[in-house]
């Protein structure tokens, strides 16, 4: 996996990942209204699966995105060695 491809997976977890979170505690609040208290606190479990995995597709975007920048030349060095034309 390229690291662009993995930037573009992580960006999508990061971004797709707290409205799963926010689906099924939604969802286990309705269960647990209803009174399955079993099955609301499954999901509440899996919401805190969900949360850490949110929270490393974070820390990998971080890290990821610390590689592109210190793989990518530095365009500073191009912009000094640039002289506009003597007019």
């Amino acid at each position: 996996m390229t690291l662009r491809r993995a930037i573009r997976l992580l960006v999508a977890l990061i971004l797709g990942l707290p409205l799963v979170h926010t689906l099924l505690a939604w969802v286990a609040g309705l269960l647990r209204a209803m009174g399955d208290e079993l099955a609301a606190h499954a999901l509440g479990r899996i919401g805190v699966g969900v949360g850490v995995g949110w929270l490393v597709a974070l820390v990998g975007l971080v890290v990821c995105l610390g590689l592109k920048a210190s793989l990518e030349p530095d365009c500073r060095e191009a912009v000094d060695e640039f002289e506009p034309p003597l007019s």
